[in-house]
């Protein structure tokens, strides 16, 4: 084989290395939070005062990190196979907590008034603090 062969049999072997590697990541299962500890333990209220005084310093304290936060649940909606839970925080503006569901998690059994512990991943702040990837716990 000539060099020039070589070079380009193994600039497709890269590519071809590099899509693989690619989709492996593309497909790879999210880490959900059940197995995590949790980085703070707080109450709906306290969360949504924190990012409702100051967002840039909330973020630097919760954005990305798992949390447990109790709280009363203000809304329940289940649509096409995802489960989201509202918690109600005390403040003006009528925000809360909005708490996304892992896939594996039900919420059929929640009911508005309810005091529940829902640990996540906080995402930041829009309108509602939001917690992704999150499951109920027990409080036994």
């Amino acid at each position: 084989m000539t060099r020039k062969k070589k070079l380009f049999f193994a600039g497709v072997f890269l590519c071809l290395a590099a899509l693989a590697w690619g989709y492996y990541l593309y497909q790879k299962p999210r880490a959900g939070v059940t197995a995590e500890q949790s980085d703070s333990k707080l109450t709906a209220d306290t969360l949504y005062s924190h990012y409702a005084v100051n967002e840039e310093k909330a973020n630097q304290l919760y954005s990305n990190k798992v949390l447990e936060v109790t709280g009363v649940v203000a809304q329940v909606q289940n649509a096409a196979g995802a489960a989201a839970v509202l918690l109600a925080a005390k403040s003006e503006m009528g925000g809360g907590i909005n708490c996304s569901l892992a896939s594996d998690q039900k919420a059929d059994d929640l009911k508005v008034g309810q005091k529940v512990c829902i640990k996540g991943r906080c995402t930041g702040y829009l309108m509602d603090v939001n917690l992704v990837d999150a499951v109920l716990v027990n409080e036994n």
